[in-house]
């Protein structure tokens, strides 16, 4: 098995950005401050599962600064893997992890706003066009804070296109 594909939407160096790996050895290379070890990071935060639980729990300077306001926004990493075996390790991971016996599967880390501040955003989104005023908007996202948001594991996302962006803006409003 190896990972076969990254996508990383508004984790610190990277707003929208997919890496796809081969199978062997692959290299990262870049200018410092590029990112390397933000890849890295990204890819613990979905798979070490030896990191303290508060890491998962991220910071507002996490978010890409390129973004604007990180309020509202989601933080998404999704790993996926090719050429899972039969091997019994393997597809025990695959079948706790990634719900299949497949052999591709994914990991996906979330960090968004808690199901509180999604439903305010909603319910925001669903106002008379005379009531979403802007001066409501700013001060509904004003008053997020990094503690109304949550990190969430999955991997039951189908083929997700976390890099799309009509298909993950449409799609992460009904998660």
């Amino acid at each position: 098995m190896y990972i076969s594909k990254l996508t990383i939407r508004n984790y610190r160096n990277f707003q929208n950005e997919t890496f796809t790996f081969k199978k062997g050895i692959n290299t990262l290379i870049g200018e410092n401050g590029s990112g390397k070890t933000n890849i890295f990071n990204a890819i613990r935060l979905v798979l070490d599962e030896n990191l303290p639980r508060n890491v998962k729990y991220l910071k507002d300077t996490d978010f890409n600064r390129s973004i604007g306001s990180w309020k509202g926004h989601w933080l998404i990493i999704n790993v996926e893997f090719d050429e899972l075996t039969n091997d019994d390790k393997i597809q025990c991971l695959a079948t706790h992890f990634v719900g299949t016996l497949g052999t591709n599967g994914n990991f996906n880390f979330y960090f968004r706003p808690n199901e509180k501040t999604r439903q305010k955003l909603f319910d925001f989104s669903n106002l008379d066009a005379a009531d979403k005023t802007d001066t409501n908007f700013k001060t509904l996202i004003d008053n997020i804070s990094i503690d109304d948001y949550e990190p969430v594991f999955t991997s039951k996302a189908k083929n997700i296109n976390f890099s799309n962006d009509f298909f993950s803006s449409h799609t992460l409003e009904i998660l």
